[in-house]
């Protein structure tokens, strides 16, 4: 079986954090975080896709929850789970700015 000729891009060199785009940061109680991956390597169009029949508020909390795998996110979800009303705005706080840092929407 032949291989396909290799194509100038197979030789790059994978992109530093710094060239990758942002990732999520976040503030809690005083305390800021910032997400352990880099928000275009965890929200691939494949994965956009495998995720697009889910609500608007649905799509941005798996979207967050995916991008925050790591040591921190019990911390995360934690913080969003809180019952109140002030709980209530930080989580839409949380979720507007994280919905304007990934750029996209449901049906976009």
């Amino acid at each position: 079986m032949a291989t396909a000729p290799r194509q100038p891009q197979d030789h790059k060199q994978k992109a530093s954090d710094e060239e990758r785009e942002e990732r999520f940061t976040y503030e809690v109680d005083g305390e800021t975080f910032t997400m352990p991956h880099a928000t275009i390597d965890v929200l691939t169009p494949g994965w956009y896709r495998r995720n697009r029949g889910q609500s608007a508020q649905d799509f941005l909390l798996t979207c967050l929850e995916r991008v925050s795998e790591g040591k921190d996110q019990g911390r995360l979800l934690a913080f969003l789970d809180r019952p109140g009303r002030e709980a209530k705005d930080d989580t839409t706080r949380i979720l507007n700015a994280f919905e304007e840092h990934v750029g996209a929407t449901v049906g976009e």
